[in-house]
Formats: structure tokens, sequence, C-alpha cells
């Protein structure tokens, strides 16, 4: 750590002098507010810098999932107060907030463009960050798919009674490859004997999805699934192309992009009805989804015990 970031840590900024330590505090209550744990006031360093850090809730511990971009601004009265963002990343995705001042509705109209100014130039940089995790997590997906060999035992597969498509194994657990109509991996999904899955650290799962079947035509019957397991047996039953949405909230982008690329097809959402659950994400995630793209639902049905 350099002599600048020491003098700027906690309640001091060498460029500018002390620096309120409500402001500090001000900081970390926001954070609270939206989830974000992990730092103290003594831990922020005010220099303008992007600091990535590991929240509590993220278990493993060389994982900076988290942000914060503090800098001091200075009012034209001399005034100096904390401003900048915070958030965390998730795969495609930056949860980001600006650090809320009171005092900006007291701003003159250069302090207003100043601060603009400089709120614009931490979220591109933000952005920049997002963008190099995106890549990093695709090359090493990349890096992974292509060591893993492409036979092997699943006791899920067994338990599921399904085949393996487009699948590869480790160490009991079968991998699915995560990417769009592009080809290009941006991540990778594990599935144990046991049925529990998991994706790779900074895996970008949005619109993204994994193809069972080849040779796709114009006016095929498409089916869109949350799970392997699922997509496996319709592959099986019917002989039709699986995309796997890996989730029900994933199921609309999936089924946008399908429609995108192929106009003409019979897409077919194929639900997971949670009858368990009072909001029934499976049945209504994929009613919306289908709407969105013209295409037509299926759901099982469940016989009574009796």
């Amino acid at each position: 750590m350099t002599d600048s970031n020491e003098a700027c840590r906690g309640v001091t900024c060498a460029e500018t002098g002390v620096i309120d330590k409500s402001g500090l505090e001000n900081v970390i209550e926001q954070m609270l507010a939206v989830g974000l744990t992990g730092l103290t006031e003594r831990d922020l360093i005010v220099d303008g810098a992007l600091h990535r850090f590991r929240p509590d809730w993220e278990p493993k511990k060389n994982k900076k999932r988290a942000w914060y971009v503090l800098f001091p601004f200075r009012l034209d009265d001399g005034k100096e107060l904390v401003a900048g963002s915070f958030g965390w990343f998730k795969g495609a995705e930056t949860f980001s907030y600006n650090v809320g001042l009171q005092a900006i509705r007291t701003f003159s109209k250069e302090e207003r463009r100043r601060y603009a100014a400089e709120q614009e130039r931490k979220r591109i940089e933000a952005e920049q960050e997002r963008q190099s995790q995106i890549e990093e997590t695709a090359q090493r997906a990349a890096e992974i798919w292509a060591k893993l060999p492409c036979r092997g035992r699943s006791a899920y597969l067994q338990r599921k009674k399904v085949a393996a498509f487009n699948t590869r194994f480790t160490r009991g657990s079968i991998v699915l490859p995560v990417y769009g109509f592009d080809k290009k991996l941006t991540g990778l999904q594990f599935i144990d004997g046991d049925g529990n899955k998991k994706f790779l650290t900074g895996t970008v799962k949005k619109g993204r999805f994994c193809i069972l079947g080849e040779r796709i035509k114009s006016n095929d019957f498409l089916a869109i699934v949350e799970g392997y397991a699922t997509g496996a047996s319709i592959r099986m039953a019917t002989g039709w192309i699986v995309f796997i949405a890996f989730d029900a909230g994933n199921l609309r982008p999936v089924a946008v992009a399908v429609r995108e690329r192929y106009p003409l097809a019979k897409i077919v959402l194929c639900a997971d009805d949670d009858i368990d659950n009072q909001d029934n994400p499976g049945r209504t995630k994929a009613t919306d989804a289908a709407r969105a793209v013209g295409g037509i639902v299926i759901y099982p049905t469940w016989r009574s015990a009796t």
C-alpha cells in the first residue's frame, strides 16, 4: 500500500486534509442499508481510486466482489464532503449506489457540474472493472472446459435417468457450458451427484444458455427449460432442440434471444410447476416468457396420491 493511501485511510486525506468523520460514517450507514457489509470507517480510503473488498456474505476469501470509490469534494465555501459510489459485481450485473449527500440540495450550479462530472468518471471506471471481470471469467471458463473429459460417471444423471448432452465431467459432477449464440463461453455450471448446482464465480448468465442438440432449422420446435434434467428428458422424449436457461428468472431473456435468432420457430416454454411455492415462479416466469415471444407454455400435471 502506498504512502498516499495510508494518508487517505480513515478520517484523513493527503490531498485535502482532514475529512469529516461523519461523512465516512454516512458512507458505512448507506452500505449497511443495502446489505453491503465488511468495512468500517477506518477501512475507507478517500483517494478517488477504485477499491475492491470481500463483503461478509462472500464465502470465498479471495473473491473481492464488492467495491467503492470515494473522493473528497470541495464546495465553493471550502467545506469538504466525502462523495463517490459503491456496490458489487454479480456475473454481468453491477449493483451500484451513489453516496447520498444531503448538502447536494444547496449546491451551486458550478458545484453541481463538477460533482456530476466526477461521478460520471467514476461510473466509467466501475464499468471498465466489470468488463475486465467478465473477460477474466470467460478466459478461466474456457481453460477449464478445454481440460474436462467428454465422458464420465454421474450419480445425478443415473438418478434422473437421463443421458449426457453437451456436458463434461469432473469428480462425479457434470459441467454445463454457459454461452450465447456467438458460442463464446461466459461461465460454467457444475451439478454434483446430489443435484447441488453452482456456477463458476463471475459467470454471466442473463440471456445465456446451454443448448442440447444441433442443426437448428428455422421452423423447428425449440424448447426452453430451467434445468438440465428437465431439458435432457424433453430432448430424449421429443428430439427437440432444448435451451437450458438455468433458472426461472432467465427464461424470458433466453426466449427473447431465441426469438430474435429464429423468428419462425415454434417456441415452447417447458415450465417447472413449483406447487410448494405460493408465488410459483416456475409457472409464472415461463408464462411471462411465452407471452413475450408468442410461444406456448406447458407444465407437468400432478396426480393425487389417493
